[in-house]
């Protein structure tokens, strides 16, 4: 222990040394100490990062062409209730918002990010197939639903009902209420879509053989507003309209609220389960007799099968390359099971989802 000045001179000075070298390093004991816990939870992050890869087993992307109505906001909230029963599933959901570049674009991000499988709706089948054919090339399992593609190698898997069988049938109905004769439009979904293209090649089919006069095609987007729109400049243009053939159920019910408007009387008309055009019918049929329909459902619950099929593939399963989903057919003799007269108009009934979810599904038109 030091007694003298100059001892205790030499230790100050030594005291001091130490403070300046800790000042410019920056570091303390504590600080060490510190530093340590951050690398200890640094490497735990990094384990529970790479424990929940591993975690991991199916991940699958999907590349919607567009959002913009309440059947694809009942699509998408079947395939996420279908996804929740997949702990080990990271399902990356794109949306094209109906732009086919970007779709495009879309899908080639799903190949970079190196997904096992691609869920597909497309916009346009000419343009999206080359991108989905790499896709395949790759060993990405395709699976294509809603809307069919004509390349079968652009796909590994079409789940869909036959929409050229659908087209057919529709047709055949107006044509027999109408005694195969009249003036009728079609009204079509998004231009240049391969469903509408499909069910348009089976109706022709049928309208070929009668003396019905398809006077006007126009696209009505699947879109009310915009369909009533439309339908009343088709009113504008030709005296008389004896039926509608649509393949939109949203479309139908934009175009019987045009003949309203233009006090017109409703007449038969096609489309799919929209809930408006059921609730129209219960409204409306009395006052105007020849006013029917005949509906061909669109199920939103076939997102579902998608990617029940999608972790089959992966798995190394094999699948039909094209699995069929019938479809519901309703009129107005059977109305009564389906009409779902406490929602708003835009729910489609052939759904899986139950009224409390249904109920919260807004009208994105």
């Amino acid at each position: 222990m030091c007694r003298d000045w100059s001892c205790r001179k030499k230790r100050l000075t030594i005291i001091l040394v130490l403070i300046v070298l800790i000042n410019l390093t920056g570091c303390s004991l504590f600080q060490f100490e510190s530093k340590s816990a951050i690398d200890l939870k640094k490497d735990d992050q990094a384990k529970k990062v790479s424990l929940n890869r591993s975690f991991i087993k199916y991940r699958v992307g999907f590349s919607n062409g567009f959002s913009g109505n309440s059947w694809r906001a009942q699509m998408l909230a079947s395939l996420k209730q279908e996804s929740a029963k997949y702990p080990e599933l990271e399902l990356i959901i794109l949306d094209g918002q109906g732009n086919i570049g970007k779709q495009v674009n879309d899908i080639e991000s799903l190949i970079t990010q190196q997904v096992d499988a691609i869920m597909v709706i497309p916009t346009s089948t000419d343009a999206i197939s080359p991108t989905l054919k790499k896709a395949v090339d790759k060993g990405i399992k395709v699976i294509n639903f809603n809307l069919p593609l004509d390349d079968p190698d652009s796909y590994t898997v079409y789940v869909g009902p036959d929409e050229k069988e659908k087209g057919r049938r529709w047709a055949e109905w107006l044509s027999s209420k109408l005694d195969g004769k009249g003036n009728i439009v079609v009204l079509g979904g998004m231009p240049g879509n391969p469903g509408t293209a499909a069910a348009l090649e089976g109706a022709r089919e049928v309208f070929q053989k009668s003396d019905i006069t398809v006077c006007a095609y126009r696209d009505a987007y699947w879109q009310e507003d915009r369909a009533k729109e439309i339908m009343l400049d088709l009113i504008n243009t030709y005296d008389q309209i004896d039926g509608v053939w649509s393949d939109g159920g949203q479309v139908a019910t934009g175009a019987l609220k045009a003949l309203l408007a233009a006090n017109r009387p409703l007449v038969p008309i096609t489309g799919d389960d929209y809930n408006g055009l059921l609730k129209m019918y219960m409204t409306y049929h009395q006052q105007y007799p020849k006013f029917e329909f005949a509906v061909i459902s669109s199920p939103t619950w076939q997102s579902k099968i998608v990617l029940q099929t999608a972790i089959k593939l992966i798995n190394g399963e094999k699948t039909d390359k094209w699995i069929k989903l019938k479809p519901i057919i309703i009129t107005k003799e059977n109305i009564q099971q389906y009409i779902k007269t406490e929602l708003e108009d835009y729910i489609f009934v052939d759904t899986d989802l139950p009224d409390d979810i249904l109920k919260k599904i807004t009208n994105n038109n």
